[in-house]
């Protein structure tokens, strides 16, 4: 488990960033890693994962952030 610094709390998130992944296991620690100044100033994130069959899910799982499996998701859906 990652130790995140804390950060404002707001009932909620003024503003959501949504990080869409599929089979991302070699690129989505880098990805949460850049985008953790956003969440320490209260930006909500959520990792959308379209099916992934690797560990990208087992990676992300650790920060705790907003997660959603959309495998019948995209953008020709």
């Amino acid at each position: 488990m990652h130790d995140l610094p804390s950060r404002q709390m707001q009932s909620k998130p003024l503003l959501s960033f949504i990080v869409p992944v599929l089979n991302e296991a070699s690129t989505i620690q880098a990805c949460l890693t850049a985008l953790l100044p956003l969440w320490i100033c209260g930006v909500e994130i959520v990792v959308v994962d379209g099916g992934s069959d690797d560990d990208t899910v087992a990676l992300a799982r650790p920060w705790r952030l907003g997660y959603c499996r959309a495998s019948e998701a995209g953008p020709d859906r």
